[in-house]
């Protein structure tokens, strides 16, 4: 080998040139290092080129998804609107008018019926809050009403309640629906796997949440993260629970 610096000749393994006096062992080094990438480099080019005339397969593109389309407004009308109407009008004429059963009878099912439905709904269509509380609401106002006109054209009482506390009792089993009816998406909400990853869908509760696992004690060593989901998952029993209460209340209010 020769000496980088001056040229001159220089045996296998010396560290100092013997004619220019200088340390040429780190350059040496660097030169082997630089001679073993170069023969690395033409081996994986070698390699590459082999593979490339023997055809590899090219990795296929992903197949994505489609996401399901959403219900249409009929769908929605009749599956989530009508069908509890008329499953609640149904009801009350086989409890009330047909065999005379007790009246918490009536109570303990527009309460279980409403709660499926909205089960159902929170399951397919996961919708907010309100939006379930107002579909109950319109399910409870068309549901009594129907009752009502049932029992005119078979008693001959008035649809409209005819005293305060008739429309008392009349807007207080109207409630009582219409909770239960939120509580069955409460419930479905709180089936899903929780996921606090990306942006929630409930920002406000996620912020509640944050603020009592950083204030509320926890378990030893237990991750921020898992606090914080079991927080939430308390905040959404204690709100489904309640709901619950409040369904219960109402409903059976005047009947027990």
């Amino acid at each position: 080998m020769s000496c980088p610096y001056c040229g001159e000749p220089v045996n296998h393994g010396a560290s100092v040139c013997k004619t220019c006096h200088r340390d040429i062992a780190l350059v040496v080094s660097l030169q082997e290092a630089k001679h073993a990438l170069e023969d690395r480099v033409n081996e994986l080019e070698a390699e590459l080129a082999q593979l490339r005339e023997g055809g590899a397969a090219v990795a296929a593109e992903p197949v994505v998804e489609e996401p399901p389309k959403p219900p249409g407004i009929v769908d929605i009308v009749v599956v989530y609107l009508l069908l509890p109407t008329v499953v609640l009008i149904g009801a009350h004429y086989l409890l009330v008018i047909k065999f005379d059963a007790r009246l918490a009878w009536l109570r303990a099912a527009s309460i279980a019926l409403p709660a499926l439905f909205g089960l159902v709904l929170g399951h397919k269509l996961r919708p907010r809050w309100f939006v379930a509380l107002g579909l109950g609401a319109v399910v409870a106002l068309a549901s009594v009403f129907g009752m009502s006109t049932m029992v005119h054209f078979t008693d001959g009482d008035p649809i409209l309640p005819a005293s305060a506390v008739d429309w008392r009792e009349t807007l207080e089993y109207s409630v009582s629906i219409a909770l239960s009816y939120l509580l069955g998406s409460l419930l479905a909400a709180i089936a899903r796997p929780l996921k606090l990853k990306g942006k929630s869908k409930n920002a406000a509760m996620a912020k509640l949440a944050t603020f009592m696992a950083k204030h509320v004690a926890g378990r030893k060593g237990e991750p921020m993260e898992a606090r914080i989901q079991r927080m939430v998952k308390l905040i959404q029993l204690g709100v489904s629970a309640s709901t619950a209460i409040g369904a219960i209340y109402t409903g059976f209010k005047n009947v027990l």
